[in-house]
């Protein structure tokens, strides 16, 4: 939050750092991480960008480990050792409020930085992404397993699934990649699935297709991006392209990767909406 050029990214493979925008990079040591360990998540508190959080899994199970000086200590871990921990949120308004998501479906949340964790909701599947809305966090948008959206507007004590017309109207093959809250217009929301981009004008009460020719019939939606800095502004993945709109969908253009991957993640640049970065891997 401090500098845009500084960037962090999870791996398989331990935490990863660049200070130049990503043209290079250097691993980034943890005391409390083990060599190889997967990282799933990282959360930087946004009032003190020195205090992160980051989740990591080793044989003993999943953790949540905290940022103390120059290192990390494990503030929580997992009862269950097949319990790997997903996912970690700062609320941006709050940042002494967070929360994680497990693979067997707890939502944890903490209200001293980490310090201590209680279950905030159990889930069926797993909480793989969370939302908050940005002008009122205690609105959450939880992605539960693999086509199920549950919606919370007390911080997490209720919730309500707002998936079920989807899952009806796809049936069990519906997917979701990525729910994205428009930064321009909190009551819209987008779905990257396996049936295309998806848009919500009601806060997720109903969704309709957007209509992607250049993708073909149906493309799987891989990932998606809005920039922040201008609104109508949409990046989407399909396979190793990345299409791009300027008017909210209605038209698109295309720029093909010179990669054999897959598109799994598109950001734009905090401060610079020339610069996108786009996440690739093997499916």
């Amino acid at each position: 939050p401090d500098n845009p050029d500084v960037i962090y990214m999870a791996t398989n493979h331990g935490v990863y750092v660049s200070v130049n925008s990503g043209d290079e990079w250097r691993p980034f040591i943890s005391g409390a991480l083990g060599t190889g360990d997967p990282v799933y998540a990282i959360a930087i508190d946004p009032e003190n960008s020195q205090r992160m959080y980051i989740t990591a899994t080793s044989a003993s199970g999943g953790r949540i480990l905290k940022s103390q000086g120059l290192g990390f200590y494990v503030v929580h871990s997992t009862i269950d050792k097949l319990d790997s921990v997903l996912g970690i949120w700062v609320d941006p308004f709050s940042a002494n409020t967070l929360y994680a998501g497990t693979s067997l479906g707890l939502l944890l949340m903490s209200s001293d930085y980490g310090e201590s964790w209680e279950v905030r909701k159990e889930f069926s599947e797993p909480v793989r992404d969370l939302k908050m809305l940005p002008s009122d966090t205690r609105v959450l948008y939880a992605t539960v397993g693999i086509g199920n959206i549950f919606k919370s507007a007390n911080q997490g004590i209720s919730w309500q699934d707002i998936s079920t017309s989807l899952t009806r109207k796809y049936k069990e093959d519906f997917n979701i990649n990525q729910l994205i809250i428009d930064p321009h217009n909190e009551s819209r929301l987008y779905l990257a699935t396996n049936f295309g981009l998806l848009m919500s004008e009601n806060s997720g009460a109903s969704f309709s297709e957007i209509e992607l020719l250049v993708a073909g019939p149906n493309p799987e939606i891989s990932a998606a991006g809005l920039d922040p800095n201008m609104p109508d502004v949409i990046y989407i993945g399909v396979n190793s392209q990345i299409h791009k709109s300027i008017d909210g969908g209605k038209s698109w253009q295309s720029q093909k990767l010179n990669t054999p991957r897959f598109v799994n993640a598109i950001n734009v640049k905090p401060n610079d909406s020339g610069v996108i970065f786009a996440g690739v891997s093997y499916k």
